[in-house]
């Protein structure tokens, strides 16, 4: 049986959803190992990602049950096999829109991506960018999906559809513990959760010595004498970990408005940022991850 979930938070708090138990399910999840079947769950915004996950899960461990909502055909292992026959310019292709576009060789791959780049058809090219990725992996990866698939829900690891409330119920109902992607924390900070955590000068620094801020490419360091420091808490992920470290007031200001003049005067007249000429402002979102 194979359970996963998807962010270990690093602070403790026992009996909550980011207690010590996150560290175990997380190695669990890199095994492919069931610690409670039926009871765990990867999300993913994508097919694709959906198939990335079982493929890394199953190997990990072949034997391990996995469930797909929606059935084998909710993922499309059937479409995804005739791109790859029509990539490899051999066997039936059942798809009749697959099929079409096979017979426009020499090129029938390439043309079919263009179609669905035109027609910006997601779930297709999800599919195209699966068989790119695994190549001639492809048939030996869907009889492998097949027989681990597990049709009793309450028996298997569950890897959902492409829901976006479905991270709003993951996060909700977690019980013992709570592992998210590198992505999702992202999506969180976009959503104003910046993990920051107060703490008392005298127990983090020596009296009057600054620290410097733990943002990339910020130049400023916090000011001595401060009401108190704020802190970015490092996190555990299943796919890595993120920084952390204390906050410049400029930075914090940045991240949760007036609050930081409850820590300093002299918010304003701290350096800011610098910013590359020509940058889009989307991109300086990734300045407050």
């Amino acid at each position: 049986m194979c359970s996963c979930v998807h962010v270990c938070v690093c602070v403790r708090c026992p009996g909550g959803v980011c207690d010590e138990a996150a560290d175990v399910v997380g190695v669990a999840l890199q095994a492919g190992v069931s610690l409670s079947p039926g009871k765990t769950a990867i999300l993913s915004r994508c097919n694709f990602s959906v198939f990335r996950e079982a493929v890394r899960l199953t190997d990990s461990n072949p034997l391990c049950r996995i469930h797909f909502v929606g059935g084998l055909s909710g993922i499309g292992l059937n479409r995804i096999l005739d791109i790859w026959h029509m990539m490899e310019g051999s066997g039936f292709i059942r798809d009749p829109l697959i099929r079409c576009f096979s017979k426009k060789k020499p090129n029938a791959f390439w043309s079919l991506k263009k179609y669905v780049e035109q027609t910006e058809d997601l779930e297709l090219e999800a599919k195209l960018n699966i068989v790119e990725k695994y190549g001639k992996r492809i048939p030996e990866l869907s009889k492998r999906l097949e027989s681990c698939f597990e049709v009793d829900f309450n028996r298997a690891a569950n890897v959902p559809d492409d829901e976006w409330n479905l991270i709003y119920v993951a996060v909700t109902r977690a019980k013992s513990s709570l592992i998210i992607t590198e992505s999702i924390r992202r999506i969180l900070t976009v959503a104003g959760e910046h993990f920051l955590k107060s703490e008392m000068p005298s127990t983090v620094a020596m009296a009057g010595d600054p620290l410097p801020c733990c943002v990339s490419d910020c130049p400023n360091c916090t000011t001595p004498g401060s009401a108190f420091i704020m802190f970015k808490r490092q996190l555990k992920c299943s796919d890595g970990v993120s920084d952390g470290g204390p906050l410049c007031e400029r930075c914090v200001w940045r991240r949760v408005g007036s609050t930081a003049f409850l820590m300093t005067d002299d918010v304003l007249s701290m350096a800011e940022m610098p910013r590359i000429l020509g940058e889009e402002d989307h991109h300086m979102l990734m300045a407050l991850f």
